[in-house]
């Protein structure tokens, strides 16, 4: 059993620890909100920019993206869309564990969030293997012209 000493002393431990991290939440809503992701398509005639919440910062579509219909269009840029958002989110899981450490739980947190959202996208339960059906992937039988790669902030 603790000594009312050392209960204060914990208590004056805790209410310091916490002060720092309060200190930290600026900067913690600065990574969070700077965080953006770039996402081309493998044609690179799409490309977007999505924040860490998934809202479309800017999208350009070149002239050469219209040719291929409008169903691989709207495809194309739901995919670009996609891996721009968890670009973004990759960066504020990097940035919020970079300021607050790997093991806390608000970047443990974001990183389930993270790993949640990829799931979503790629068809499957977060943690399960496998995939019924990968939306990121080429459409079976076609070029590479539905596959995304991931960019970094410009």
């Amino acid at each position: 059993m603790l000594s009312a000493d050392e209960v204060i002393d914990q208590i004056h431990d805790d209410v310091q620890a916490n002060d720092e991290r309060a200190a930290r939440m600026p900067a913690f809503t600065a990574a969070v909100e700077a965080a953006r992701g770039v996402a081309t398509s493998t044609n690179r005639d799409i490309r977007v920019e999505a924040d860490s919440t998934g809202h479309v910062t800017a999208i350009d579509i070149s002239e050469s993206a219209l040719s291929g219909g409008a169903r691989r269009l709207s495809r194309e840029i739901l995919q670009t869309i996609g891996a721009a958002e968890i670009a973004a989110k990759r960066q504020a899981v990097q940035g919020v564990a970079a300021l607050l450490g790997d093991d806390d739980p608000i970047t443990l947190q974001l990183a389930a969030e993270l790993d949640a959202r990829e799931a979503a996208l790629r068809g499957v339960a977060p943690g399960a293997a496998g995939s019924a059906v990968d939306p990121l992937a080429p459409e079976p039988g076609a070029p590479s012209e539905t596959s995304i790669s991931s960019g970094e902030r410009r």
